[in-house]
C-alpha cells in the first residue's frame, strides 16, 4: 500500500466519524510517518509497521482525541513544544497575548516576566526566547510545571519555575515588569457545551474558570499590584464574551490605560493594563 492509498483510508475513516477536515488525514499520515506532506503524493509503499502505526493513531483521533495529544506535540510561534493531557493545547489566538507583550517589553524595556497558569510554558518560554528579558512562570499543577521545564530547556535558559496556587508561593517583594496569563475562563455553562476533544481530554483544571468564568481574573488581578513593579503591565487572554467584565475588575482595581484587541475572528480576546507610575 503506498502512503497515497492510506491517506485515502484515514480520510475516509474520519470523515464517517464526523471528522472532516480537509487536511487532518495528510497531517495523521504524515506524522505517523515522520515525513512532510508533500511527500505523501509519491509511490512510496508502506510498510505493515507503519500500516499497524497509522491505525492506531487513527483509533485515538476517531475517539476525539486531539492530535496534538496522539503525537504529543504542538506549534506555537515557530518551535515545537511537547504537550500532553496534563496541559491545555496552545491555541492560534494565544500567539496574540504573546505578540502583543513582546510588543510592549521592546518599546519599555521590560526585564522581568512572571506567567501565571504557565501549563505547557509556551507563553513564557516565547516571551523569553524572543525578547531575553528573565521569566518567571509558575503553575498549581506539578505535572504541568515539569512539562514547562521540559520545554524551556530546549529553547531559553533565563527561566525559573514555582509550583503555586497563583501568588501563594511567589515571595513577598519581588516586582515584575509584566504579569501575563491565559488563565481558565470558561464558565459553567460553556463547559457542558464544548466539543468531545476538548471536554472529554483537556485537563479542566485548565479550563473551568468559575460559574461566570472570572473566577481567576478577580483573583489575579486583585492581588498583582503586590507584585508588580512601577509602570508595569498585566496582560491576559479573555474568553469570547468578557472584554467588559474584565476591563471593569482591572479599572475597580485602579489600573490605567485599559486596552482590548481583538482575535482573527474579529472577537475580544486579549487585554492589557498598566499599573500607573508614582509620582516622586
Amino acid at each position: 500500500m503506498t502512503a497515497f492509498e492510506q491517506v485515502k483510508i484515514v480520510k475516509d475513516r474520519l470523515k464517517e466519524n464526523g471528522i472532516d477536515d480537509k487536511d487532518e488525514a495528510e497531517w495523521l499520515v504524515a506524522l505517523a510517518l515522520g515525513t512532510k506532506i508533500s511527500k505523501l503524493h509519491e509511490e512510496v509503499s508502506l510498510t505493515e509497521k507503519q500500516i499497524r502505526f497509522i491505525s492506531k493513531c487513527l483509533s485515538e483521533r476517531v475517539s476525539g482525541k486531539p492530535m496534538s495529544y496522539i503525537f504529543k506535540s504542538a506549534s506555537f510561534f515557530g518551535r515545537e513544544f511537547y504537550v500532553d493531557s496534563n496541559v491545555l493545547i496552545p491555541r492560534p489566538e494565544t500567539e496574540l497575548l504573546v505578540e502583543k507583550v513582546i510588543e510592549e517589553i521592546k518599546a519599555n524595556e521590560y526585564h522581568s516576566v512572571l506567567d501565571i497558569g504557565c501549563g505547557s510554558g509556551v507563553i513564557g518560554t516565547t516571551i523569553c526566547a524572543e525578547t531575553g528579558v528573565t521569566a518567571t512562570m509558575l503553575d498549581v499543577s506539578r505535572s504541568a510545571i515539569k512539562i514547562a521545564k521540559k520545554n524551556a530547556k530546549k529553547y531559553v535558559k533565563n527561566v525559573k519555575f514555582l509550583q503555586s496556587d497563583i501568588f501563594n508561593e511567589v515571595k513577598v517583594g519581588q516586582k515584575f515588569d509584566v504579569i501575563v496569563s491565559n488563565p481558565p475562563y470558561i464558565t459553567s455553562e460553556d463547559m457542558t457545551k464544548l466539543n468531545r476533544s476538548v471536554k472529554d481530554f483537556e485537563p479542566h483544571i485548565a479550563l473551568w474558570g468559575g460559574v461566570d468564568g472570572l473566577f481567576y481574573y478577580r483573583k489575579i488581578i486583585e492581588q498583582a499590584d503586590k507584585f508588580l513593579s512601577d509602570g508595569g503591565m498585566i496582560a491576559f487572554e479573555i474568553g469570547y464574551n468578557q472584554a467588559k467584565s474584565v476591563k471593569n475588575i482591572l479599572e475597580q482595581n485602579n489600573y490605567k490605560n485599559v486596552q482590548i484587541y481583538k482575535d482573527y475572528d474579529k472577537i475580544d480576546r486579549i487585554i492589557t493594563a498598566k499599573m500607573e507610575k508614582k509620582q516622586c
